[in-house]
């Protein structure tokens, strides 16, 4: 599965916040979405195809793809491609996003490495050939973090 095409439309902008319990988080915006991280990750990369961050604890890829609107179906045959394509293994089956915040998608589970990882399509409800494929491992401890980051993700509206 290819995961870096060119798309111009792609910024990458992080604002540092405060969010409750005390806990530091920056706000960051990507293709057209924002989601939120906690301050202690690195970005590592930030470009028009590709957004990459992580922890000790947390590692999240975030892939810009432009492709045609994909049915629930496709979604999910997506993903099971990518995830044995990166030879995951206790894959759970794919299960659809109705409404992440806005996004409709597909996401499934397994583990690389001993490290749980989730897997998501999501389709900007705006630009229906823009989808991102978001890649999320974790320390099995840190399983509430990871769900919060992945909740967090939004699409930002077109007027």
């Amino acid at each position: 599965m290819k995961l870096a095409p060119k798309i111009s439309l792609a910024f990458m902008l992080c604002t540092v916040g405060m969010a409750s319990a005390q806990k530091q988080l920056s706000s960051c915006s990507f293709l057209n979405s924002t989601f939120t991280l906690p301050e202690t990750m690195v970005v590592s990369e930030a470009s028009e195809e590709k957004f990459t961050a992580s922890n000790a604890l947390v590692h999240i890829s975030v892939f810009a793809v432009e492709e045609e609107n994909h049915c629930i179906v496709e979604m999910h045959q997506n993903l099971l491609t990518w995830a044995r394509e990166n030879e995951l293994t206790h894959l759970t089956s794919p299960e659809s996003i109705t409404n992440l915040n806005g996004y409709k998608g597909a996401y499934m589970e397994g583990f690389f490495e001993d490290y749980p990882v989730l897997l998501m399509q999501l389709e900007d409800p705006d630009f229906k050939n823009q989808n991102l494929y978001v890649w999320l491992s974790y320390h099995p401890e840190n399983e509430d973090e990871a769900l919060a980051l992945a909740n967090s993700f939004s699409p930002d509206i077109a007027f």
